[in-house]
């Protein structure tokens, strides 16, 4: 609905999200999740990578990228989000037929962090 307004367009998210967990008494659990999707001509991998390793130096966390297929990203473009030794994540570079299927016309670029146990 906003291809029509002007570029480069970030959306910026942070905000609880209930999981399925069948270990609790009420079968799910709440966590705390950032997200981020840019789209731009010149949008890549590193522009967003950039966001991420930027927040982290400022908290203080090691961050580690560890490359990983996903079927939204683009084969190669496409990481696991490692901080402190944990996975906490994925960032990529949204696959052509995902941007297809929803009408998109423009390169996409996103993460999604899990901020709960950091």
């Amino acid at each position: 609905n906003n291809q029509h307004r002007s570029f480069p367009q970030n959306l910026f998210v942070c905000n609880s999200v209930v999981l399925p967990n069948k270990t609790r008494e009420n079968k799910a659990e709440q966590r705390l999740y950032l997200s981020a999707i840019t789209a731009n001509s010149k949008v890549s991998f590193t522009e967003m990578s950039s966001v991420i390793f930027t927040l982290c130096n400022i908290l203080g966390l090691h961050l580690e990228l560890k490359k990983k297929e996903t079927p939204f990203y683009i084969p190669g473009r496409a990481a696991e989000i490692i901080v402190n030794d944990k996975t906490v994540g994925h960032i990529g570079e949204i696959a052509p037929q995902v941007l297809k299927n929803f009408e998109y016309t423009m390169p996409v670029v996103s993460f999604e962090l899990d901020l709960t146990d950091l």
